[in-house]
């Protein structure tokens, strides 16, 4: 087995989140919109004055104005578009979210329920689910409040609410119809109706998720972190070669620790296993990947049974260390450390484990995480859950692989 060495590339600036390296990676990020404002000066200096001036004086500069206010809109839209470019600065894809009112005009039908799961949208079919059941009672007839979620994300969901135009006038909420109405009993009010008061807010695009999809990268892991899934992206598919999957794997690593260690091992390569007694390799019958059982090495990534297309080839091995405590919320009875810079673990950054006390307050000095029973290492989670993602990403067709940790206890 070759020895594992520390990532090629240089590990990010001491103190630097993944998030930060990605942004440096992008050479910065993206030029700032311009406001309202700029753009007004901009139509000041570009006019000829005597024109500007007599717009003033005669009640006109309000088209100057609304003309800026356009632009900056333009200027918004054109920002929001270079960073959704850029892994470091691309979000997230976000479903809105906000409230509706169901009521209805008679009460005749008597009690009902509208379930949770029912789908209400806009004229041009920007639908969204409720939350959680609505009941009406046997005289009620609302209007009764729900929460609702969009179904797909985006900012085209980010509807508007009821407002006021300039003659007094109220402008309906977007969301007038119900597509689908779920009700116990079935079909028990059919008049029921819906509207919605104030705007949505929260949806985002999912730019992330479409620079994923433009590299053939996989859709993130539901445990997978969004930085793990940044690095994963930006790591990118660049070929199948082991040496194209270590230096994914380094990249993944490398936001905790520079030394922490992962190598790709072809399972068919000679060096992989061999026989301290056995038949010389090379002998007929005898691949130098096949299993043996009285190698005098000591416990690691070799002398594996492996299956037939192992040893044919058909699986490379995935050597890394064993995370130790990252953001470890797990329970220890028998921790020793009685200070918060104890917790910490050494050669990361910022890696720790949970204080493990049965009576700790509810904010803990120091930084110090709170652990609980049933409590896991979230960040290691991801990582691996980034690991397997990225495996499955780069290996070739046909190919297997198969995971070692060194290390674990």
């Amino acid at each position: 087995m070759p020895v594992l060495q520390p990532p090629k590339a240089a590990p990010p600036v001491d103190g630097l989140s993944d998030r930060v390296f990605l942004q440096t990676a992008d050479f910065g990020p993206p030029p700032p919109p311009k406001d309202q404002a700029y753009y007004f000066r901009s139509l000041q200096r570009a006019l000829p004055k005597n024109y500007v001036d007599g717009l003033t004086a005669a009640g006109g500069v309000e088209n100057l104005y609304a003309v800026a206010a356009v632009t900056a809109r333009v200027s918004l839209a054109v920002s929001r578009w270079n960073a959704a470019t850029l892994v470091g600065y691309a979000q997230l894809g976000q479903r809105a979210t906000g409230w509706v009112y169901f009521w209805r005009q008679s009460a005749i039908a008597g009690a009902v329920t509208v379930k949770n799961g029912t789908i209400v949208g806009t004229d041009d079919r920007r639908l969204f689910f409720t939350k959680t059941d609505v009941v009406f009672g046997p005289t009620d007839l609302g209007p009764f409040a729900v929460a609702v979620e969009a179904t797909l994300p985006g900012f085209e969901y980010n509807i508007d609410g009821e407002h006021l135009t300039a003659l007094n006038e109220t402008i309906p909420g977007e969301i007038t119809s119900i597509y689908t109405l779920l009700e116990e009993p079935d079909f028990g009010d059919p008049s029921i109706q819906v509207r919605n008061v104030a705007p949505f807010e929260g949806g985002v695009d999912a730019q992330l998720e479409q620079l994923a999809e433009d590299r053939g990268v996989a859709p993130k892991h539901a445990d997978e972190t969004e930085d793990a899934f940044r690095l994963r992206i930006k790591t990118g598919i660049n070929g199948v070669t082991p040496a194209s999957i270590e230096r994914a794997g380094q990249a993944l690593f490398r936001r905790w620790s520079p030394t922490f260690q992962f190598a790709v091992i072809d399972a068919w390569n000679p060096t992989y296993q061999t026989g301290y007694d056995g038949p010389i390799p090379g002998a007929p019958n005898f691949p130098a990947t096949l299993f043996v059982y009285d190698d005098p090495r000591p416990p690691g990534p070799y002398n594996r049974w492996l299956s037939q297309e192992g040893a044919n080839g058909g699986e490379f091995i995935a050597v890394m260390n064993y995370l130790p405590c990252l953001t470890d919320h797990t329970f220890w009875l028998d921790d020793p450390a009685d200070a918060p810079g104890k917790y910490l673990t050494p050669g990361t950054d910022g890696g720790m484990r949970a204080a493990s006390f049965l009576d700790l307050p509810d904010v803990l000095p120091g930084g110090l995480l709170q652990s609980c029973l049933d409590g896991r290492d979230a960040a290691a989670d991801g990582v691996y859950a980034g690991i397997n993602k990225m495996l499955d990403d780069l290996r070739a067709g046909g190919v297997s692989y198969s995971q070692i940790l060194l290390g674990q206890p």
